[in-house]
């Protein structure tokens, strides 16, 4: 469960630098508010100020990002129980606005007077926005209504500088009315590369790596890498022998604490050119994969201004527009799950309950497609099993979007994207009306 943010205000000064740089965080880039601070609290950042002359203070809290229930309401009242309701006691119930932010961003905004658990007085309001898929909560918090009106300006500034980390029309000019694609050439198997985000960032995928690049910046996305027993234990000494030595070459370490546990960075030198720079490297762990991330800066200055010490929301940018030539083909996802029972008084095994599923997605040149969801549950030996056939067309609306219309003349829209791994790609589809549904595919040559 998410945090409430709030009661030690002022024990945060220091783990903080004032905002005003042009960031990413999760689903959106926006312009750090002027004369904030900042925190990273992990799931959640925070952007503080305190005008003691006006006897006022104004937190903005940007959440991570949650999959969409497919209703702007529904989002709004799970966001308002889980950062609200679940740590203050709320005076009144919020009567809901659907607004825009500009830069095609639409948010349901509500408020309320709240106290704290020790009484004091608060005053919350909670935007939550509508993103492809998913919702994304922003938490305005002050000392009371006309104390949060202060900051308007700053509010105002903040939302309008907001926008979707992915550009939807990224990649529209490769694409014509027919869905031709003007093809690029690379080992990938996408088409629409490079994809350019709305924070700055091109990405190009290569065979080892995502190359980002953002005007004096330069960062390597390695593809995930399961741990082994070598990894684990040296992690760091691992994943600098073997990809990050491969470029570049540490010459001073700056930085490697336990605070940062798969942490390093220094100045460096570029093996091929001799040119000097700063790195920083960041093994993040997922799963039991490591997915290395390396930032290039002229300077360990320009580095902080444009990574901090956070290198983790750079994952986010491995991710391609989909185009036609790219989806022909048959793509599969299965997954399985088991549970096994003993009587507790013999220790003799009693049975298994077990989960297995086959999901299969054929797409034609001709735009046509089939797709097949079969699997089985309950008790090994009496399960229940489950075949449900689709075919019909299918089209490509955007980069990011498809729509299938099956059999029964019924329409499904899907949100899409393509994500390079090491020898490989995932094709991600996400139902558009139901965001619970999701497929991970993988191509079957």
């Amino acid at each position: 469960m998410k945090k409430a943010i709030i009661y030690f205000l002022f024990l945060l000064h220091y783990n903080l630098i004032w905002g005003q740089n042009n960031v990413s965080f999760d689903q959106f880039s926006f312009t750090e508010p002027a004369n904030f601070t900042f925190a990273d609290n992990g799931t959640y950042h925070t952007y503080t100020n305190i005008d003691r002359s006006a006897n006022a203070f104004c937190i903005i809290s940007i959440y991570n990002s949650v999959i969409s229930s497919g209703n702007s309401n529904d989002d709004f009242t799970n966001s308002w129980k889980d950062l609200v309701a679940n740590h203050f006691k709320v005076s009144q119930e919020p009567s809901l606005q659907q607004k825009s932010a500009g830069n095609g961003l639409n948010y349901t905004a509500g408020e309320s007077p709240v106290k704290t658990t020790q009484g004091g007085e608060l005053f919350v309001q909670l935007l939550v926005f509508d993103l492809p898929g998913k919702s994304q909560a922003i938490l305005l918090l002050s000392p009371s209504q006309s104390a949060l009106a202060h900051y308007k300006t700053d509010i105002d500034n903040f939302l309008g500088s907001l926008k979707s980390i992915v550009s939807n029309t990224t990649t529209a000019n490769n694409i014509d009315n027919s869905n031709t694609v003007i093809s690029t050439s690379n080992k990938s198997g996408i088409s629409l590369v490079p994809t350019s985000f709305d924070d700055g960032w091109s990405a190009i995928p290569k065979d080892d790596y995502i190359l980002l690049t953002k005007n004096i910046y330069k960062v390597y996305l390695y593809y995930g890498e399961k741990f082994n027993n070598e990894s684990r234990d040296h992690t760091v000494d691992y994943f600098y022998s073997h990809q990050l030595s491969k470029e570049y070459t540490i010459t001073t370490v700056v930085v490697r604490s336990d605070n940062y546990h798969y942490y390093i960075e220094g100045e460096a030198t570029e093996n091929s050119t001799g040119k000097k720079c700063y790195l920083a490297m960041d093994v993040v762990a997922q799963n039991g994969v490591a997915r290395t991330v390396i930032a290039i800066s002229p300077s360990q200055a320009e580095h902080k201004q444009q990574f901090g010490n956070n290198l983790k929301n750079m994952i986010g940018h491995n991710r391609f527009g989909v185009a036609l030539q790219d989806m022909v083909g048959t793509w599969r996802v299965g997954s399985g799950s088991s549970l096994s029972y003993f009587d507790y008084s013999t220790g003799n095994f009693a049975g298994a309950n077990a989960v297995v599923m086959s999901d299969k997605f054929i797409f034609n040149s001709n735009s046509s497609y089939e797709a097949e969801f079969k699997g089985a549950a309950g008790m090994v030996g009496n399960m229940k099993t489950y075949q449900q056939e689709f075919k019909g067309k299918f089209s490509v609306l955007s980069p990011w979007q498809i729509s299938t219309i099956d059999q029964d003349n019924k329409t499904v829209i899907y949100d899409c994207w393509f994500e390079p791994v090491k020898g490989g790609r995932i094709f991600h589809l996400i139902n558009h009306e139901h965001p619970g549904l999701t497929f991970d595919l993988i191509k079957q040559d």
